[in-house]
């Protein structure tokens, strides 16, 4: 019986995520997640309350996958490869996974209307922007970073420019990955050390190349 309610739950997040990101979520009903999902209102409402409650749900499930293959890649060495890659990957999953394209979508959309949106991003500076934080200090320590940079500056540094170069490449119909790409060279010439920054250049520029194509 557990399962069979689980399984539920799981077409009618599925068929939502669907429709939202068809139609968008102002342009969605009850009854289009409903068809879509092959469920009754009773068996809707059963596990929802509204659809906004199945927005919520969508955002936290992508939350869960975004955090965790971040704080994976964060959490092993090379540390300056793996900030880079760690960058270029967020950006991915934001742009080519339906799941975290369309839970990024119902954050703007509910901005107004709930917290849910502003609670994920909480909880990525606690997680994510912490770990963004370690691997420079261990880019420090390896060798590879300057050693009078601020670690926490540079963590708000990567994470402001991975959601504003997305936000404006996506508005200005640009390619995201080669902007991103444009802004580790600049950052680089300010935080890798003479002799490391060379090859963090090339590596910054293949990784702009392989998500590009």
């Amino acid at each position: 019986m557990q399962a069979r309610a689980q399984a539920t739950k799981q077409r009618i997040v599925d068929a939502a995520v669907d429709v939202f990101h068809e139609v968008g979520f102002g342009n969605v009903d009850l009854i289009d997640i409903l068809e879509r999902a092959d469920v009754t209102k009773g068996a809707f409402y059963y596990h929802f309350p509204t659809k906004e409650s199945v927005a919520a749900a969508i955002i936290d499930i992508a939350e869960s996958e975004f955090t965790a293959t971040m704080v994976g890649i964060l959490s092993s060495p090379p540390a300056v490869e793996n900030l880079i890659r760690s960058t270029f990957v967020a950006v991915a999953l934001h742009e080519r996974n339906r799941l975290n394209r369309v839970a990024d979508q119902l954050r703007q959309s509910l901005s107004q209307v709930s917290s849910v949106g502003a609670a994920t991003y909480r909880h990525r500076q606690t997680v994510v922007y912490d770990k963004l934080a370690g691997s420079v200090t261990r880019g420090i320590a390896e060798g590879d970073l300057v050693a009078d940079i601020d670690a926490d500056q540079v963590a708000r540094t990567l994470w402001s420019f991975t959601i504003g170069n997305r936000i404006l490449a996506v508005a200005l119909e640009q390619d995201i990955f080669a902007g991103l790409g444009s802004v580790w060279q600049l950052l680089l010439r300010a935080i890798a050390t003479p002799e490391s920054e060379p090859y963090f250049q090339q590596f910054a520029a293949r990784m702009a190349l392989q998500h590009s194509s």
